[in-house]
């Protein structure tokens, strides 16, 4: 009988190594189908199952049972991807963004040039506003939004991950959302 998956990241955590291949090969590939879901690069899938992986490794010590195997690590692989979207996400200055159509702004994270349209200030200020509204959220409540409005995940799911109910993550999400509109 093969071993759950719980079994083999405790036998790692316990200096296995052994237990870490078998799990990989597990779950790698389902791993990267996720991460493409979210990046829709693979060359980014690949280096996010890297960084997942890196990270299982960093904090084995702090796997608990009770969280799944799967879903543990499933939960480190969306948060890689997130900090992938934030890592390759362009940085517009804002006097870029009011400027006549065709202009063209200096992206902030590489230098190169980007060109603006006439509907891009209106929709950048609107992206700036609901990341303010959302950077005042803890960041179990911004990865709840995220989760439910980004990623259209269900309320069971989030559930999973919160530990609880999908009523009470459908009602947490709610008064979320009203603290978020009363934000801006």
């Amino acid at each position: 009988m093969a071993a759950s998956d719980e079994d083999l990241l405790e036998a790692y955590a316990r200096g296995e190594p052994a237990a870490f291949d078998a799990f990989y090969k597990r779950h790698a590939e389902l791993l990267h189908r996720v991460l493409m879901v979210r990046l829709r690069s693979p060359a980014d899938a690949d280096d996010a199952l890297q960084d997942v992986f890196l990270r299982v490794h960093r904090h084995i010590h702090r796997y608990d049972r009770a969280l799944g195997g799967l879903s543990w690590v499933v939960t480190i692989a969306r948060n890689a991807a997130i900090d992938a979207l934030r890592r390759r996400r362009p940085g517009v200055a804002l006097d870029a963004a009011a400027a006549a159509p065709g202009a063209v702004a200096v992206d902030a994270a590489t230098g190169g040039a980007l060109h603006v349209r006439a509907t891009a200030a209106p929709r950048l200020e609107a992206r700036q506003d609901l990341e303010q509204a959302l950077s005042r959220l803890s960041p179990a409540d911004r990865d709840l939004v995220l989760r439910r409005l980004v990623d259209d995940e269900s309320f069971d799911d989030l559930a999973r991950g919160t530990g609880a109910s999908a009523a009470g993550a459908r009602q947490r999400l709610s008064r979320v959302l009203r603290r978020l509109r009363s934000l801006g």
